[in-house]
């Protein structure tokens, strides 16, 4: 309930937003204005189980990375950069996304955001693109029944409303006190487990 809470604050923040805004539509932009998909390359000796990003490392409902189970060992790979947003572009309604804080290399169903506008601040866009709003616009341009894909071209029509850099600020500040209250929570569930298991076995000797 405390994680529900705090998303539908964060979803709130841009809701206000726009509301506010909705008068000033020149201050909307393409995501095609704002980055890029990466066309840099990394050789995969680069490459190690932290910093190798798949479909499978990737986690759902926003959750960010785990270490890769694989890792390419030959060839090249997509390169990012730390602050680059990472999507992957398999099935869009699993919500697979992450902000880049390391270097390193992706595959070929990683979508690798990096911006070109310095008008915009990464995590804004970031926090833009973690909402529900924008994977239910993404799932209207799928390809494929059975392993559905985004559309990259559809995906960088998407439009997002950049306010000035100080807003921008205050707004990514405010989100990540959300986000910090969001960790804790998963940390107390995630942990849950082992404390009924602990408490299980006390009784059961």
């Amino acid at each position: 309930m405390t994680i529900e809470e705090y998303k539908r604050k964060i979803a709130q923040v841009f809701e206000n937003l726009e509301v506010i805004n909705n008068s000033t539509p020149n201050k909307y932009l393409k995501i095609s204005e704002l980055c890029k998909y990466s066309d840099q390359r990394i050789n995969c000796n680069s490459l190690t189980a932290q910093n190798y990003i798949g479909v499978d490392n990737l986690l759902q409902d926003t959750q960010g990375k785990t270490d890769s189970n694989f890792v390419l060992t030959s060839g090249t790979a997509t390169a990012y950069k730390a602050g680059d947003i990472l999507l992957s572009n398999i099935r869009p309604y699993l919500k697979k996304i992450w902000f880049a804080d390391i270097d390193g290399g992706s595959s070929n169903d990683v979508l690798v955001l990096q911006k070109t506008n310095d008008t915009i601040i990464s995590k804004y866009l970031y926090y833009n693109l973690k909402q529900d709003k924008f994977f239910d616009y993404e799932m209207q341009g799928i390809k494929g029944m059975k392993m559905p894909r985004g559309d990259k071209k559809q995906i960088m029509n998407y439009q997002i409303f950049v306010p000035s850099l100080s807003e921008q600020q205050e707004i990514v500040a405010e989100i990540e006190t959300y986000e910090v209250k969001i960790a804790e929570a998963q940390k107390v569930m995630s942990e849950a487990g082992e404390k009924k298991k602990a408490i299980l076995e006390k009784f059961m000797r």
